[in-house]
């Protein structure tokens, strides 16, 4: 356990991406009562371009954000980043889903730093992005209303994809012929979050509006776990080649990479998805009944096969016998 000194200070930090912090902050949005009540504050360390974006998550002020460099010397630094070798259940030796291990991994760090607190869902619940959305559809002339399909298209950091920029941008394209489309990351011709410095946190609220997402799992995607998008959006299609990061969110697919969306660009969504949310059993299915038949077919050749052997021994020991007999 932290020992609490008479500040009632306790020094975390998360050395990794945008997207490492945001979940960090998940933790701190569900502390935070506790923390005003009980005069605690924290001091999160991350890098120095994380500062700004993981500011604009944090809900209360008992908590501050601070460079890497800045950390103290002489005191014990909570390490929040889910792949730490400080923990025995961290992302690389868990079997759960994404957002269950996040609830049990960061459980754990609020027994490390002598929270009483148990979370219950791993849910973003700040409702600051409600008034967040209708300012900046004021502000862009309702430029992110009726979205139909949201892609988070940003290159990933931690070779969650086989990431192809030419194949993303060629399929939005595709998409955007079609559909009204929002990207952050731009595309020549098409609307995109970067069009308006969007952070983010923006980019978390304008989701409300989309019908679907299409998100690599990167930063940016750390602002989908909230309350109201998943109460509001269809369908957000997570993309990561790994699969710890299958969720359990009702609305939330897990897919592999861009091309397995393809079908949403076709009427028949819901018997194209279906299809394809069952195309690896499918696979799987038909590759063991293919063996299984094969299997069978050697089984029945060999008792062909040796019945019909069985069948001309008998016939050339007749021949034999009567051979020797004309001979005698």
């Amino acid at each position: 356990m932290v020992q609490r000194d008479e500040s009632r200070k306790i020094y975390t930090k998360n050395e990794y991406h945008l997207g490492d912090n945001i979940f960090s902050c998940i933790m701190f949005d569900k502390i935070k009562d506790h923390i005003e009540k009980n005069n605690i504050f924290i001091n999160h360390y991350c890098t120095p371009d994380n500062i700004e974006q993981t500011s604009e998550f944090i809900t209360t002020k008992n908590i501050k954000i601070f460079s890497l460099d800045e950390m103290p010397k002489n005191k014990k630094i909570i390490d929040l980043w889910i792949g730490s070798n400080d923990y025995a259940n961290n992302f690389f030796n868990s079997n759960d889903s994404y957002n269950d291990f996040l609830l049990k991994f960061y459980n754990n760090i609020l027994k490390e730093i002598d929270i009483p607190i148990t979370i219950d869902d791993f849910v973003f619940e700040d409702d600051e992005i409600i008034h967040r959305e209708k300012t900046i559809n004021e502000r862009t002339n309702n430029k992110y209303k009726n979205i139909d399909f949201l892609f988070m298209n940003g290159a990933p950091r931690s070779g969650q994809i086989n990431y192809d920029e030419k194949e993303w941008d060629d399929i939005i394209k595709r998409f955007a012929d079609k559909h009204n489309v929002v990207t952050t990351q731009k595309i020549e011709g098409i609307k995109c979050t970067r069009d308006d410095n969007l952070s983010v946190k923006d980019i978390s609220a304008v989701a409300r509006n989309a019908k679907k997402i299409i998100a690599i799992d990167s930063g940016p995607a750390s602002g989908l776990f909230n309350k109201h998008l998943l109460k509001n959006i269809e369908k957000v299609y997570y993309l990561c080649e790994h699969e710890k990061c299958r969720t359990s969110f009702n609305n939330f697919i897990y897919k592999r990479n861009i091309s397995d969306v393809l079908f949403l660009l076709n009427d028949d969504e819901p018997l194209k998805e279906s299809m394809c949310d069952r195309s690896s059993s499918n696979n799987h299915s038909y590759v063991f009944y293919t063996l299984l038949t094969m299997f069978i077919a050697l089984i029945l050749f060999l008792c062909y096969y040796n019945s019909l052997a069985k069948k001309m021994y008998n016939r050339l020991s007749k021949l034999l016998q009567r051979f020797f007999k004309l001979r005698l």
